[in-house]
């Protein structure tokens, strides 16, 4: 049988052993090889030569008997193998746990998925930290689930860890990916989403927009970058670096980041407009314009390239992307399943749909300099 290269190794154990079993070569009731010989005859760790058995015990072709070994299933007791509990599906999900919409639109439909396929999920809080990811990543592996949906940390520290462990178990990413990595994942049209907030503001009139950002080691934040240059590049308008930069706005001391905005509002391009990254930062540049005593939405225009406002009464109004979390959290979970289902499947970058529903924001007066009201 002919298995792509990109198969992780302990799915190429199962494939190969499962045809073996099917055609016979191994007797039913007979005792099968260890995870010793598994792991000698295939050249893999004792961790991935488990993993395969484990999935095959799962699938009822193999099953464990205290004290004396794993043995292998007679034809006619495989069919009801699959519904003991032994045959149940567990599924990870490594994720930033926090109240915004995106990340529990994302959790809930995961959860509604695995409830609809009879499965179980087990949530592990990143915290935003690259070395919890790392810690979550064992704990899902000796918790021997089936699959892992990884949200990675603003970090690309645990590549090669995420490498390793794929090698063992199905993995895909949801929102961004490692760019070093042939994994599936599912995320958004980043490129797109910068594009389309700058170029409406682009529209109102205003030619000064400054960015903020959260998190800046991640591919959605790059592609959002570079939406919002092109944006400025197809109208043959020049990106004024200062304003482009990725900085890792809420990270920074307050007096760092009020000495920000001071600079900008004194400098001879007074940014009109400015676009956060997400409502996180969307708010935090909100509260600290108002400490510097301006009205937001009056002298400076707002935007956001999600559409969590985190209930922010005077947010409400802030140009915003419509960004459908939930379809990325339901097509990562189906895309999972098949990969847990049909091993042998190229990795995928999936782009889930998004409407770009925008939501117009108010234009600031016309007596600002560079700036025009809508026609």
């Amino acid at each position: 049988m002919d298995i792509s290269p990109s198969v992780p190794n302990y799915q190429r154990i199962i494939i190969a052993l499962r045809e073996e079993i099917n055609q016979g070569t191994y007797t039913p009731g007979q005792s099968f090889i260890t995870q010793q010989e598994v792991s000698r005859r295939f050249g893999v760790s004792r961790i991935t030569a488990d993993r395969a058995l484990n999935e095959l015990v799962r699938e009822g072709l193999l099953e464990r008997r205290r004290g004396r070994g794993t043995f292998v299933v007679e034809r006619t007791k495989r069919a009801d193998h699959s519904l003991v509990e032994g045959g149940i599906i567990t599924i990870a999900c490594i994720i930033s746990i926090n109240p915004t919409e995106h990340i529990t639109g994302i959790m809930r439909s995961i959860e509604n998925i695995c409830r609809e396929n009879g499965c179980h999920v087990l949530y592990f809080d990143s915290c935003e930290s690259a070395e919890i990811e790392a810690e979550n990543l064992q704990r899902a592996l000796k918790a021997n689930v089936n699959g892992i949906i990884l949200y990675p940390v603003n970090d690309w520290t645990n590549s090669h860890l995420i490498e390793k462990i794929y090698q063992s178990i199905p993995i895909v990413m949801v929102d961004r990916y490692y760019p070093t990595l042939a994994i599936s994942s599912v995320v958004f049209d980043n490129i797109a989403i910068g594009y389309e907030v700058t170029a409406e503001l682009l529209r109102q009139g205003h030619t000064h927009i400054g960015t903020v950002w959260l998190e800046v080691a991640c591919t959605s934040t790059i592609e959002r970058l570079l939406g919002y240059r092109r944006a400025f590049q197809e109208r043959g308008m020049a990106v004024n670096a200062d304003l482009a930069a990725l900085r890792a706005y809420n990270n920074w001391p307050d007096e760092q980041r009020l000495n920000l905005l001071k600079r900008w509002l004194e400098s001879d391009y007074h940014p009109t407009a400015i676009i956060a990254a997400n409502g996180p930062s969307l708010a935090q540049v909100a509260r600290d314009l108002t400490q510097l005593g301006l009205p937001v939405a009056q002298d400076i225009v707002l935007a956001t390239m999600d559409h969590d406002d985190l209930g922010i009464a005077h947010l409400h109004r802030a140009l915003k992307m419509h960004v459908p979390s939930s379809e990325l959290g339901v097509t990562a979970m189906k895309l999972l399943l098949e990969r847990i289902w049909k091993p042998t499947q190229h990795p995928q970058q999936i782009v889930a749909p998004t409407s770009f529903l925008v939501t117009k924001a108010p234009v600031p007066p016309a007596n600002k300099e560079g700036v025009k009201g809508d026609e």
